[in-house]
């Protein structure tokens, strides 16, 4: 923590408001609420200072979702922790409909002024207002590691039982470093165990511009549950080990892109 406050010297003041008082708006741009982490408009996206580091994130962040859901189309989407929408818009692109939820209603209020098309709801990830098997495909993209380790198994336990048979869950998360005052870390394996008896069947090295902080310390992980045809792909698409793509791959993928 010293660390990064040497090299963040202007982070020390809004962490010692922080510390003092965890609520305030004067401290981080995150803050703990009944029991969560939540952000003002700043924090989501890991607080990126700038548009155009936050245009870059958002770039490297819907083109790996893209890559991973293909011109595949589902039914429902589900967006875990959707925040003011930044992601929601393109996961639409790929389901007939899509439902984004977070805990923080001024967020959700903002993504449907926004997004006057798409649904958001108001609630916590352990008490999802759906039926069982709602959704085949749900994404939870750098939510999971800010939720604390007392609830995350609830989340965990939720976001499997709204899963539809063959369903898929898309999770981007940091799996190695240090998470801060506001993120817990946890290990691929941490996560297998979270969502078993889901199956693990794509790894890929979190995309992010190189100014991100936490750059090359996440993972993002396709989770299937079994018990029918995986929905919107071909069965023979998804009988095969767990696919695995290193810094070798998203430099290729980066020196094609425009």
């Amino acid at each position: 923590m010293l660390l990064r406050g040497l090299r963040n010297p202007q982070q020390i003041p809004p962490f010692v408001v922080g510390t003092v008082f965890p609520e305030s708006r004067w401290g981080p741009n995150w803050r703990k609420k009944d029991g969560f982490i939540t952000f003002d408009d700043g924090g989501f996206a890991g607080g990126d200072p700038s548009r155009p580091e936050l245009s870059a994130r958002l770039y490297r962040e819907s083109r790996h979702l893209d890559s991973v859901l293909g011109n595949r189309s589902y039914d429902r989407a589900l967006e875990l922790g959707c925040g003011y929408g930044r992601l929601t818009g393109w996961i639409s692109e790929h389901a007939e409909e899509t439902i984004g939820v977070d805990p923080n209603g001024d967020a959700i209020e903002r993504a449907r002024t926004l997004y006057p098309e798409l649904e958001f709801e108001e609630t916590l990830g352990q008490d999802l207002p759906f039926e069982d098997d709602s959704f085949d495909l749900i994404v939870s993209w750098n939510v999971l590691q800010h939720i604390p380790p007392d609830a995350v198994g609830e989340v965990a336990s939720e976001l499997r039982r709204v899963l539809a048979e063959g369903g898929t869950i898309n999770c981007c998360e940091m799996t190695s470093g240090d998470g801060g005052r506001a993120s817990w870390v946890r290990s691929r394996a941490e996560y297998e165990s979270l969502f078993a008896p889901l199956t693990l069947v794509d790894v890929d090295e979190r995309p992010a511009e190189r100014t991100f902080e936490y750059a090359n310390r996440g993972e993002a992980m396709v989770f299937e549950r079994d018990g029918g045809a995986p929905r919107g792909i071909a069965t023979s698409n998804r009988t095969r080990p767990v696919r695995e793509h290193g810094p070798a791959t998203l430099q290729k993928s980066s020196a094609e892109s425009p």
